[in-house]
Formats: C-alpha cells, structure tokens, sequence
C-alpha cells in the first residue's frame, strides 16, 4: 500500500470525528451552478510544491450543463493535509461533506479508493456551484446527485 495511504490511515479517528456540513443551497454563487458527470476521481499524491507526497483527491468533473459551455472539464482537489491540526480537520471535514452529499458515508479512509471507483465507473452525475472568493481562487461545492 502507498505511503500516503499508511498517514490515511493514521487520521481514521479524525474522519470519524469530521462533522457534515449543512447544505447552503439557497446562497446566490456569482459564479454559477453546473451539472456535471464525475469523468474521474482517484486518490494520488501531490505531485509538486511544499505538499510534494501528501494524499489528495483529484476530481475532473466534465460540464453537461452551466454557464461556462458544455464538455469542459473542471478539475477540483481535496487536499488530505494541512499545515496544522486545524487546517487538516477543516480539509477532512469539506470532504467528508462532499461526499455525504453525494450519498457515500465513509468513516475510514480504505473504503475512499472503492467510493471514487464507483464513481468513476459509473460517471456520476452531480451538481456543483463554482464561486470565486476575495482571494481570486474558484471554489467548487458540491451540491448533490443530479436528477
């Protein structure tokens, strides 16, 4: 097993203390609601920079439907490290809640390889809502399973 699934593995006791966030559906996001098909998702390490090695979950997110045009890709990370404790727990926890809304509870890190699998297998289709924050970075929520 890869070196980052042994530090995974570590932080089971984390994920299963992660709260799930309340849907915020209702806010207005400047920058549009999209339905898109989950074209991949696999857990891989960072591949460069200061987090070279750690785990994240890298999502390429293909447009059916939004503001942008369609059969663009979006690519979104979960990053599965943090800089302390406090940054780690919000990192997980934004997963945790991610997922949640797509409709895969998961409480240890081992079941998240099989969750994305099935995804990818099956090219989910979910909503999302892109909005750009006061830094200039896009953030991207997930909002659910599309119909």
């Amino acid at each position: 097993m890869s070196d980052f699934m042994t530090r995974l593995r570590e932080k089971n006791e984390r994920l299963q203390q992660a709260q799930v966030q309340e849907n915020r559906g209702s806010d207005a996001f400047e920058d549009g609601n999209y339905v898109v098909a989950i074209e991949k998702a696999m857990l891989t390490a960072v591949k460069s920079g200061d987090n070279q090695g750690e785990a994240q979950v890298a999502w390429w997110l293909r447009v059916n439907d939004g503001p942008a045009g369609l059969n663009r890709i979006i690519f979104h990370y979960h990053g599965l490290f943090g800089r302390d404790d406090e940054m780690l727990d919000k990192r997980i926890s934004r997963l945790k809640t991610d997922l949640h809304r797509l409709e895969q509870d998961f409480d240890d890190f081992e079941q998240l390889p099989i969750i994305l699998q099935i995804f990818e297998d099956s090219q989910t289709q979910i909503k999302i809502t892109l909005k750009t924050g006061t830094t200039g970075i896009q953030n991207c929520y997930f909002n659910g399973l599309a119909e």
